[in-house]
């Protein structure tokens, strides 16, 4: 897939060019596919190092730098603690990723795939909050819970942007911004959970193909029309805007011509 999309949608929303510019000390994580090394980026071009960044495996091609291809950082660290704390941290903040709803039930290769993918993430944090708990003060923003929207539907990323944040409003009203990992149960964590026994029995039986793909058609004709809505939603939003504008310079205009006369 092409990332030239991606790369406008970036260059579009950051105000700086290079990683040093930023107020804060920035550091943006990569992986090198080739060695499977962790590469922490702290100077350059800020668009190059982020498409380094979020460069998936078998979805956007490696950014090829010196004799290096570097890919998405999350193969090796998704959500880089270790790195924070060698780097001087004394708390760190982290926005896990979340986990699909358990009602849903993924409906072909490639939602088992992402589903897959998520909770390897999840299991990797689950991990790094168990080492790192009493070494440096961690700060857990809950994530939005039993949300129905499959992993790869992004016409519904206001919907999960919104969501977020009442999410995060709510915990800090209630909760508060203190370390919290003692008490955070963080989906994945085989550490501190209990045993799920289970007897093993026949399996029931699924969806024949023909269903399956029946269910799937419905289901990404009903993404698409979403989409769509949401799309005509803002194209309307976006003409209104700009009749309001032409609307108040007319009227500027004819407050200038009589004072003028």
């Amino acid at each position: 897939m092409s990332p030239k999309n991606l790369r406008k949608l970036i260059t579009e929303k950051i105000p700086f060019e290079r990683i040093e510019e930023t107020k804060l000390p920035l550091y943006i994580i990569s992986t090198d596919i080739k060695c499977s090394e962790e590469v922490v980026f702290d100077k350059g071009l800020l668009i190059e190092a982020l498409m380094a960044s979020v460069g998936i495996p078998g979805v956007f091609p490696p950014q090829h730098m010196e004799d290096r291809a570097m890919v998405d950082g999350a193969l090796v660290n998704n959500t880089p603690i270790s790195t924070a704390v060698k780097l001087g941290a004394e708390c760190v903040v982290i926005f896990p990723i979340g986990v699909p709803s358990a009602d849903q039930d993924p409906k072909n290769v490639m939602e088992i795939l992402i589903r897959s993918f998520i909770y390897l993430l999840n299991r990797q944090l689950a991990t790094d909050i168990q080492i790192y708990k009493n070494k440096v003060e961690l700060v857990i923003v809950p994530p939005p819970e039993c949300i129905d929207v499959r992993p790869h539907d992004f016409s519904k990323s206001n919907y999960l942007i919104n969501e977020a944040y009442k999410k995060a409003k709510d915990w800090l009203r209630t909760d508060g911004f203190k370390p919290n990992s003692e008490k955070y149960s963080h989906p994945c964590d085989v550490h501190s959970s209990a045993i799920n026994f289970l007897e093993a029995v026949v399996p029931e039986e699924g969806l024949k193909a023909k269903e399956r793909i029946k269910v799937n058609i419905s289901e990404t004709s009903k993404a698409l029309k979403d989409s769509l809505y949401d799309k005509s939603d803002e194209i309307k939003a976006g003409i209104i805007s700009k009749r309001d504008e032409l609307k108040e310079k007319l009227t500027r205009k004819k407050i200038v011509e009589k004072s003028e006369e």
